[in-house]
């Protein structure tokens, strides 16, 4: 079977398939795949030959979207939390550091 390419565009069960792996895949805290997930259906959730499945695959977009910018603003809420808290923190503070830090 030649791969898809513009004359040749996957099936719209194959698309389904990969938008479905994806979203399941990034589920374990992968979110960079959510993202590459919105940007590899994009395209093909506003191509004409796709028009049946454009709805699921919207709702797969917004799915992956809500769960890049849970995880974003988690991660920027620890980072924030931590950096200006870490001295506060003790040893503990201390232990969770990577590259040890002296001073204050």
């Amino acid at each position: 079977m030649p791969p898809p390419s513009a004359k040749n565009p996957p099936s719209d069960d194959a698309v389904l398939a990969v938008s479905r792996r994806m979203l399941a895949i990034g589920v374990p805290a992968l979110p960079l795949m959510w993202l590459v997930h919105i940007f590899y259906t994009w395209p093909l959730a506003h191509a004409p030959h796709h028009a049946r499945i454009a709805p699921t695959l919207r709702r797969h977009m917004t799915w992956a979207g809500a769960g890049v910018l849970v995880y974003f603003v988690a991660f920027v809420s620890w980072w924030a939390v931590f950096a200006t808290h870490r001295v506060s923190m003790g040893p503990l503070g201390d232990s969770l550091v990577v590259v040890d830090v002296k001073g204050t």
